[in-house]
């Protein structure tokens, strides 16, 4: 009896997924289809505007190649200026808003920075197939010890 029951049960469960909107795209498909310009979408040398959720592993900092990239500067937050480079990596500038009350670099930096080490990791924050781009600098920085202004030069 127990069985049978279990079994409508899936039965029913399952004829009422399959009438639920079907996500038969990736990312990636999505946004070229919509005409949204992403990361992975800049050549080398390019710039593009972007406010990229960021990860660690491996002691490097990474954003997924399937971050949107802005239209227009956000006047109230921080942008992030990013320069794709050869191999694929990409540079990061913050350039803050002009209503930006607290412009300090070093300070918004490590929020940054504490905010992708108490986040999910990169493996299952990106579960998608989205792909991970390694950041080379921040404000030509290259360690957080230098971007906090704790160090003079690279380890």
């Amino acid at each position: 009896m127990r069985a049978l029951f279990c079994l409508a049960v899936t039965l029913l469960s399952s004829s009422a997924y399959a009438e639920n909107f079907d996500v038969n795209m990736s990312v990636t498909e999505i946004n070229k289809q919509a005409g949204v310009l992403t990361v992975e979408d800049l050549a080398v040398g390019e710039v593009g505007l972007s406010s990229p959720l960021f990860c660690i592993k491996d002691n490097k900092l990474f954003i997924p190649s399937d971050t949107v990239l802005m239209d227009s500067k956000l006047e109230y937050g921080a942008n992030h200026r990013i320069r794709k480079e050869p191999g694929g990596s990409v540079k990061i500038d913050i350039v803050f808003g002009e209503k930006v009350s607290d412009k300090n670099p070093a300070t918004y930096i490590a929020k940054l920075l504490v905010g992708a080490i108490h986040s999910i990791p990169c493996k299952t924050l990106f579960m998608t197939n989205s792909n991970l781009v390694v950041v080379d600098s921040i404000n030509d920085m290259k360690t957080a010890k230098q971007a906090l202004g704790l160090a003079k030069s690279a380890p």
